[in-house]
């Protein structure tokens, strides 16, 4: 009515309606641009609420979980983000449960791998943190994460290449030193021998080094389907290949070494003429115990020399 009705009201209730406005504007404004944000990074962002039901999901968590957002929403955490552990495939703890009753940041373990809606895998890491209110109270927890399949394929590409023969495949000298202490120490007696081709240097120089590389690749096989699975074959440069006899008698040894040697003997290598035979000196020690590692290899070398001096074609044993 007029006689309550006070003038002095009218600018302040406006300037309440027009402040109210302004602060819904901003916080609008403010959305839209967290949205645009966390829908033009590469990492996945999942958020729920206290309970761990999922509330929100970025563009790059779709895709990477195969849940869309409205799909997604009400879901129990663990459905829309299932890990596990990629060492012992075993469910691993989500880190949401963690925040949520700790109340704290909670980094993903090593080796967690993410399983898609559809069932495919995806190695990831990152972490999970709480969401407060205005009043510091948890409200929530959200995980932030993207996939290093690709950078940890390629780290253990590179590690592989440091430890193998480019041409052969096969494990090199630099994998031979760390390897072979252990070895020698866990699975003795152990025959370590060192072959060398007699007659390489003429193929390289009479033909031509890709002669030479498809000569080497097929004594790596040849090597590789004589040897047991325990065994090791190592090629440590150029014609010179290392053979690793776990828990062989010298005797043993020997009977296996001289297959080889005989089969060098008689091959028809492809690619090369008739006439052109090639053999192999093979010098060979025996071992057990880790500190044994550096006197075996320079036993089985000092070996691998008589073998040569006396005529080639032959083993020695030291």
């Amino acid at each position: 009515s007029k006689e309550h009705f006070v003038s002095s009201l009218v600018p302040q209730t406006l300037r309440s309606i027009i402040e109210r406005g302004h602060i819904e504007e901003a916080f609008f404004t403010e959305k839209a641009r967290a949205e645009i944000a966390l829908n033009s990074i590469s990492d996945a962002v999942i958020c729920t609420d206290l309970l761990g039901k999922v509330n929100y999901l970025n563009i790059a968590a779709e895709a990477m979980t195969g849940w869309s957002r409205d799909e997604a929403r009400g879901h129990p955490i663990g459905e829309v983000f299932q890990i596990i552990n990629g060492v012992t495939r075993q469910p691993d703890i989500n880190p949401v449960d963690l925040v949520l009753q700790r109340n704290e940041v909670m980094g993903l373990t090593a080796n967690t791998v993410l399983i898609r809606r559809n069932g495919s895998e995806a190695t990831i890491e990152d972490s999970a943190s709480p969401i407060h209110d205005w009043d510091g109270r948890i409200t929530g927890a959200v995980v932030v994460f993207h996939d290093i399949s690709a950078a940890k394929a390629m780290t253990l590409k590179m590690a592989h290449l440091a430890q193998h023969d480019f041409l052969t495949n096969l494990p090199n000298r630099r994998y031979l030193s760390h390897w072979l202490p252990d070895v020698l120490e866990n699975h003795g007696p152990v025959c370590v021998a060192l072959l060398d081709l007699d007659g390489f240097k003429q193929v390289n120089d009479d033909f031509s080094y890709e002669h030479g590389d498809h000569l080497l690749l097929e004594l790596a096989g040849i090597l590789q389907r004589i040897c047991r699975r325990v065994d090791a074959v190592i090629r440590i440069g150029g014609d010179e290949f290392v053979l690793v006899l776990r828990e062989t008698s010298p005797n043993d040894g020997r009977a296996v070494l001289e297959r080889v040697r005989q089969l060098i003997a008689v091959r028809p290598w492809q690619g090369l003429p008739a006439g052109l035979r090639l053999s192999a000196s093979i010098g060979v020690s025996v071992g057990s115990g880790a500190a044994d590692a550096t006197r075996v290899l320079a036993a089985a070398g000092d070996a691998l020399h008589v073998a040569k001096r006396e005529g080639r074609d032959r083993i020695v044993f030291r």
